[in-house]
């Protein structure tokens, strides 16, 4: 009887516990989620995030200016402690011979660059999405509400379509983060008398995003918008305006603190960095190239801070004939349009040839990049975009289906424009999926493969350097081998002219290489005169190239920076001095390796 009673007690209470969750569960889904909008924000984001990682290490990443370079450095920061080393004596061996670590503009202190401290390098980049795209989602769903408060769902494929943006990761937050710091600042400035709650989070948030975010990138705009912000607060008397500017010195002195290794860089008298070299006419244009340049960033964007805002174009301009008989609607609309003609001819009038002898005659204007006012961009288009759907929503209430239809493609444009995104998703669908513009991490980094050539040699890579031909030399520095080229906007001049001698004869029969190497140089590749004509000489796949390939090179110029082995993707025509030791079968790689070595 006893053990009976017992029995029935313990099924009713998993029953009635059974019935507790399932309608907890219903209450969840069906109760809160359609109060809470933002929690779908969050649910899309996710599913954006994880339709990616899920990959594992055949995560498809963008190779320009990410796999290329910029996780490498990190890596070998991290493996040599160079994170934490302000010592102006200070080099990474594994870099051109021993680069000055205060030549690389990448600080430990930012949150960004913290996690390849503490993670792997696969994880913290995922781990830099997660949170790069998550403070760009964040912040478009709360500066949305400025404008849709009575909108949820507006808000949140707002807020989908500037999260889904392919935005630089590893350079944190500093674009991606300006909504929620609009949102931050305009919150706090609509109070006439703030209280001390709302001032903290208006601190909070700036102190947070200088955290995340570059400032030679484009923190020091920020940080100057911020100047005179508290500039014209405290002209208006009022309240808080000398707390905000103890706000503005914690900000400078973080972004100082970030970009110390470059400030002691600039302060080191003896090096002089191959940027003085640079011929300005390389990367400048006369001004019409100037307005066409322009015309296209208005219309497509910029490469470096996409905003994929061709509907968001669209839009605006169907509104402008739709409403063209209320003025006061057409004039902000203009305004918009305007402002961001202005950027976009702003960003690329840095370029103008106009300015050379202006930049000339002052130094530091000639590395200096004011062209990156134009990052700005793709926030501009998200206000246009959130200030264009209220005036629909408020003048044809009729039209809430069409637009949501509206948004709805436009956040499906913006995925399928993200090319990492796309890559990722087309590997779901075709394992087999290759764009050579966002290779898979293994298929480029393919440490089982290299570890193929390490053994091979048998010694210490710190024994020997190597350079490479058909591959991105970042490749070889992430799997441990000590590299004399190398992907770096700041390194010695006289290592320049150094290396010059190895390539020499390449350079003498390209102009397009020549050009390349002289007067610009921050790939110190390299530069085969037989690939000057190839869409990608610095990455090439396997069966991209048929025959043997012709390439002349300084043997003893070599030998002397301490070369040893040259790793090539395809097979070399090189003279006697050189023999093929071993040609690879790669089985994670995307392309062919080749070892020569110099007798």
């Amino acid at each position: 009887m006893y053990v009976y009673t017992c029995n029935t007690y313990i099924r009713n209470l998993t029953v009635y516990m059974t019935q507790q969750i399932k309608k907890s569960f219903n209450g969840i889904i069906w109760g809160r989620w359609f109060r809470e909008p933002w929690l779908w924000a969050a649910l899309g984001l996710l599913s954006f995030w994880l339709l990616q990682v899920t990959h594992g290490l055949e995560l498809r990443v963008t190779l320009h200016d990410t796999l290329d370079s910029d996780v490498a450095v990190r890596k070998i920061l991290s493996e040599t402690g160079g994170w934490y080393l302000w010592n102006r004596d200070a080099v990474l061996p594994m870099i051109m011979n021993g680069l000055p670590r205060n030549a690389i503009d990448l600080s430990g202190v930012n949150l960004i660059n913290l996690l390849f401290v503490l993670f792997s390098p696969w994880t913290a980049f995922v781990l830099s999405m997660l949170l790069v795209h998550g403070v760009a989602g964040w912040g478009a769903y709360k500066l949305s509400g400025l404008f849709l408060e009575e909108w949820p769902v507006f808000r949140v494929l707002i807020s989908w379509g500037f999260a889904f943006l392919p935005h630089y990761v590893l350079y944190g937050w500093t674009t991606a983060g300006l909504p929620w710091l609009i949102w931050a600042t305009v919150s706090f400035l609509r109070y006439q008398a703030p209280t001390q709650q709302q001032f903290g989070k208006f601190a909070s948030v700036w102190i947070g995003y200088a955290i995340g975010a570059h400032f030679i990138l484009f923190g020091f705009f920020v940080w100057l918008g911020m100047v005179a912000l508290v500039g014209w607060y405290a002209h208006t008397k009022r309240l808080m305006w000398k707390r905000m500017a103890v706000v503005t010195g914690v900000v400078l002195v973080l972004f100082m603190v970030q970009t110390s290794h470059l400030l002691m860089n600039m302060g080191d008298a003896g090096f002089v960095s191959h940027r003085t070299g640079w011929n300005l006419f390389f990367q400048h244009d006369n001004f019409v190239e100037i307005v066409k340049d322009a015309i296209f960033h208005f219309i497509a964007g910029q490469y470096h801070a996409p905003s994929i805002h061709t509907l968001v174009l669209v839009l605006l301009l169907a509104s402008v004939w739709v409403f063209r008989r209320q003025h006061a609607i057409v004039r902000k609309i203009s305004i918009l349009l305007f402002v961001q003609a202005g950027f976009s001819f702003l960003g690329v009038c840095w370029f103008w040839e106009g300015l050379i002898p202006v930049k000339m005659q002052l130094g530091f204007l000639k590395s200096f990049n004011a062209g990156r006012l134009a990052f700005v961009s793709p926030v501009i288009w998200l206000a246009a975009l959130m200030i264009t759907t209220r005036i629909w929503l408020q003048q044809k209430p009729l039209a809430q289906p069409y637009l949501v239809v509206f948004l709805v493609i436009h956040v499906l444009w913006v995925g399928w424009g993200n090319g990492m995104l796309r890559s990722n998703i087309m590997a779901w669908l075709r394992p087999d999926y290759h764009d050579a513009a966002f290779p898979s991490w293994s298929g480029f980094y393919a440490p089982q493969d290299w570890a193929k050539v390490k053994a091979n040699i048998g010694v210490s890579t710190r024994d020997f350097r190597v350079i490479s031909v058909g591959i991105h030399p970042a490749v070889a520095q992430f799997n441990g081998f000590y590299t004399l080229d190398s992907y770096q906007n700041n390194y010695l001049l006289g290592y320049h002219a150094a290396f010059r001698r190895i390539v020499a004869s390449e350079l003498a029969m390209s102009d397009k290489w020549r050009r390349y190497f002289d007067e610009w140089g921050s790939r110190c590749y390299i530069l085969p005169a037989h690939a000057q004509t190839w869409k990608s000489p610095f990455w090439v796949l396997k069966r991209e190239v048929k025959s043997p390939k012709p390439l002349q090179l300084d043997h003893r110029a070599f030998k002397k920076m301490g070369g040893r082995f040259l790793i090539a993707t395809y097979e070399l025509d090189l003279s006697d001095v050189w023999q093929l030791r071993k040609r690879f079968e790669t089985h994670q790689a995307w392309y062919n390796l080749y070892l020569y070595e110099v007798k």
